[in-house]
């Protein structure tokens, strides 16, 4: 369990933002931006406990995506302003359906794990052409399942979910959560794997102190390596880049000055501003300190999104006409995004030989900067 508090944004996001994001002639498409602006937005909506939150804002885009092909009116409006404002739906449906196929094909060392299913009353008449759009344009299917048996429903849900993330621990729902009201229910996954490009030597890893508040403090697993990243600082954040094997796909480390600032540093983040950090990156020489770490989180998202301003399709008001001729609307959103960072990667395999490779790093001749992230941070993969 990784009991301190870090925050994982952009988690398992869409390739285009890497490729955007270094991209040092042009600003990301308008439906990217406003991706990275909803990734944005839902962490600040989210994460308002003060634990640790990994979320992967794609995948609830997509699920999102799905409910909004099949909605009309007011709710659908809400829907689309939330995802990309201004956007067609079928412009979103078109963007989401060829980012899909390009982010869940292996590239290079690099695989993201991601699954949402639409579970419907069952009896309910789903209309066939949304059906076929949900399997054709979003590789997935509607689940009829009867709520009035929320034993089975839990438990036909929680079998689910671990057929599609295998290394997921715990129940995704309970009995409770279903009502004789409960008609739909959406549900979103995802996980992610990845190697280093420039791996941690097992040897290196430590034991040292992590400083999760004022009072709080815990021995922790921390991997070292010397070596040249891209890096950034200024008078209240450092951030470091560490390239995954395929050097198109990065972490992004974002660790405040202050040692307990990360709640006041996510208060001020912007788009514009990760971009111009990310932007600001220079070749440097990093003696880089980072925990050894698993997360794990379950979201419902349903009063996320209500901040956000998605109100209707959570009420006697959703209008889902596009999918059902019957009354409808959802009752629970639930998100769960697995990631576990260590010495190989991001979730990569801990069994059989692991081959370390020494890389020829060039003398230099002034002293390595310090980046030892032994406080509360955020990370991005992009």
């Amino acid at each position: 369990m990784f009991l301190y508090f870090v925050s994982a944004l952009f988690l398992f996001c869409d390739i285009i933002y890497c490729s955007s994001l270094n991209e040092t002639t042009k600003w990301p498409s308008k439906i990217s931006l406003s991706q990275a602006e909803f990734a944005v937005r839902l962490l600040h909506a989210a994460a308002r406990s003060g634990k640790s939150a990994v979320l992967s804002p794609f995948s609830v885009a997509i699920a999102l995506a799905m409910i909004n092909a099949g909605a009309s009116g007011t709710t659908r409006k809400q829907l689309n302003d939330v995802l990309a404002k201004g956007t067609s739906v079928d412009a979103l449906k078109d963007y989401f359906k060829k980012h899909l196929k390009n982010v869940l094909t292996p590239l290079g060392g690099f695989q993201m794990n991601m699954a949402s299913k639409l579970f419907v009353q069952k009896n309910l008449e789903m209309l066939k052409d949304y059906k076929q759009m949900i399997d054709e344009d979003y590789a997935s299917k509607i689940n009829e399942i009867d709520f009035q048996k929320p034993e089975i429903v839990s438990s036909e849900i929680n079998k689910w979910a671990k057929s599609q993330i295998d290394d997921t621990s715990g129940e995704l729902v309970e009995d409770e959560m279903f009502i004789d009201a409960t008609k739909m229910v959406l549900v979103s996954m995802a996980s992610f794997d990845a190697v280093w490009q420039k791996p941690f030597n097992e040897f290196a890893t430590r034991n040292q102190t992590f400083y999760q508040s004022l009072t709080k403090r815990k021995k922790v697993s921390v991997m070292a390596q010397s070596n040249y990243f891209d890096y950034y600082s200024d008078r209240t954040v450092s951030a470091i880049a560490l390239p995954y094997k395929d050097g198109k796909v990065f972490m992004y480390i974002f660790l405040p000055k202050d040692k307990y600032g990360l709640i006041a540093f996510e208060k001020t983040l912007t788009v514009k501003k990760m971009y111009r950090i990310i932007r600001s990156m220079k070749k440097a020489y990093v003696d880089l300190v980072l925990p050894r770490f698993r997360m794990e989180r379950k979201f419902d998202l349903a009063s996320a999104l209500n901040r956000m301003g998605v109100i209707d399709a959570f009420i006697g008001e959703a209008n889902f006409t596009g999918m059902c001729e019957e009354l409808l609307f959802m009752s629970n959103l639930i998100h769960k995004a697995v990631t576990e960072v260590n010495e190989r990667g991001t979730k990569a395999a801990t069994n059989g030989a692991s081959k370390f490779e020494w890389n020829f790093i060039p003398v230099t001749t002034s002293l390595p900067i310090q980046f030892i992230a032994d406080h509360p941070f955020l990370f991005a993969i992009l």
